[in-house]
């Protein structure tokens, strides 16, 4: 279902060559070889033999440079201000753009919250609180080996942030679908007939034709002429040369403040729907028209931008020159192209009537029961409504299903993540094993070693997915605040509770294990 949404129905089917499972075994072999080598050569460096042979374990604080020399905290607020700033900063660009200083800040985020867990760690590790319980030696022990600690924050609040950040920007139409700078435009239909209506259904004499009240009787409509190009919305794999083409009257729209731009070339154009009844003739002779497209038409549909030139062709073959005078952003006029209606009129001549229309439902009527008499009335012309929050859900299904396959498979990292927590916490006990059977010896229980040892790793568990959480709610909210919508708080509690949740058990499976037997045997090897 995911793949059918993602591509407009066509099937995907799974293909597995001889030459793809080579590259990937080989890919394989030397990511593991390279990062044994990479951590044995870590592990041995500035290792003494006769440590080795004693056994002991040299874990001494490193003397810190004064503050103002130390890079770690210059390091840290730079990225925390740079995050920041791309955040802030309105970005112009395309929407790759915009989406690059998006996980940009992201990353930055991130980067400062794991400096500031080093620097927080390092204060820790020279002026450790006193052991007045089992939390407070557990935090003590979690700074034995500092770079072990750093990395298990660091993996966490990596898979987190992408997990939240990913699944913040789900689009869902029915939220918000109500007010004009949603995707809906606030309009409650969207309604398409397959023949042209000629008449003007906001009008007594045009509703009287079709045997429908002559007041306004719940609805009031936004009509468009169509000429039926090819799809250029995200459902239409192909790249489309002749797209379709909608004629409207943009006073229609600039009345309501209908839909959100993300950019318009006439900043003195409140509206942004104003520019359309700008027209005019490039120097040789070519007719040039502007109009206006959604952003992810724009973007990956026709591979275009704000204030670029399309070249079209008109009704008799001639060509004509469009100017992309402004992006809607994530609207239900997604894979067309809309201009103004005298325009579409002469380049058009031959598609007349209307044929696509935005439905706003008037206060105080039951908006459904009113749908069901325009459609009878209307069956003869094939109307069709359906309501705009669907329509935009159709659009929003491709790039959730995407959004869907990144999660999964950030989910799927940080899976692999929480069972590299459990090996990190059976290789901590067995490291520290004759320690753990000597408190043993003096009085501690089985099971408070073994809370003892789950505490220690649960907290730079859970440290990780805060950091993570938190990063990845700064950089989305930014966002969210442009389109007006709100965070999915069910699905981000689910997730990061799973998280939290597999991560507890991985501890607590690696510390039953490695605990089993008795302990005291350990003693006799110190």
């Amino acid at each position: 279902g995911a793949g059918k949404d993602a591509a407009a129905g066509v099937r995907f089917v799974h293909e597995v060559s001889p030459g793809s499972l080579a590259v990937a075994w080989f890919s394989t072999v030397v990511l593991a070889l390279g990062t044994v080598w990479f951590s044995i050569r870590g592990t041995t460096r500035g290792v003494r033999p006769n440590e080795l042979i004693s056994g002991a374990e040299s874990w001494e604080p490193v003397p810190l440079a004064p503050w103002k020399r130390r890079p770690g905290p210059w390091l840290a607020i730079a990225s925390a201000v740079g995050g920041l700033l791309l955040l802030v900063i309105p970005q112009q660009g395309t929407v790759m753009a915009r989406q690059g200083a998006f996980f940009g800040a992201g990353f930055l985020l991130v980067l400062a919250g794991i400096l500031g867990f080093h620097l927080l760690l390092l204060h820790w590790q020279r002026r450790p609180e006193p052991l007045r319980s089992l939390g407070a030696l557990a935090r003590s022990n979690s700074l034995r080996r500092h770079g072990r600690s750093l990395s298990v924050i660091a993996l966490m609040a990596s898979g987190v942030f992408m997990i939240t950040a990913i699944n913040s920007l789900r689009l869902n139409g029915l939220e918000q679908s109500g007010k004009r700078g949603a995707g809906t435009g606030g309009f409650a239909f969207v309604g398409q007939t397959s023949l042209p209506v000629y008449e003007n259904l906001n009008t007594p004499e045009g509703r009287a034709v079709f045997g429908l009240p002559e007041e306004k009787a719940g609805f009031e409509l936004v009509q468009f002429r169509v000429n039926q190009g090819e799809d250029a919305s995200c459902q239409n794999l192909n790249r489309a040369n002749q797209p379709r083409v909608l004629g409207v009257n943009p006073t229609a729209l600039s009345s309501r403040g209908a839909f959100t731009f993300a950019g318009h070339l006439f900043p003195q154009d409140t509206s942004g729907w104003d520019c359309l009844a700008r027209t005019g003739t490039s120097p040789d002779g070519v007719p040039e028209i502007h109009g206006i497209l959604d952003a992810a038409t724009a973007e990956y549909a026709l591979g275009t931008h704000l204030g670029a030139t399309l070249n079209l062709t008109a009704a008799d073959g001639s060509p004509f020159r469009l100017k992309v005078a402004g992006l809607v952003d994530n609207s239900v006029l997604q894979g067309s192209i809309v201009i103004e209606e005298s325009a579409f009129i002469r380049l058009f001549p031959d598609s007349g009537g209307y044929r696509y229309f935005l439905v706003d439902a008037l206060s105080g009527s039951d908006a459904a029961a009113v749908a069901g008499q325009w459609t009878r009335q209307l069956e003869d012309r094939g109307f069709e409504l359906i309501p705009a929050w669907e329509r935009l859900n159709e659009f929003n299904s491709v790039q959730n299903t995407y959004l869907g396959i990144f999660s999964t498979l950030g989910g799927l990292g940080l899976l692999l993540g929480t069972v590299g927590l459990g090996i990190v916490t059976g290789r901590n006990i067995l490291e520290r094993r004759g320690q753990l059977a000597l408190l043993n010896a003096v009085g501690f229980s089985r099971q408070n070693l073994g809370r003892l040892v789950v505490r220690e790793h649960w907290f730079l568990h859970g440290a990780g997915v805060v950091l993570g959480i938190l990063t990845g709610l700064i950089a989305i909210v930014p966002t969210l605040l442009s389109r007006g919508e709100s965070l999915p708080i069910g699905l981000l509690i689910v997730l990061n509770g799973l998280i939290l949740a597999s991560g507890l058990a991985s501890c607590w499976l690696a510390t039953r294990l490695m605990l089993r037997g008795p302990l005291i045997d350990s003693l006799r090897h110190e």
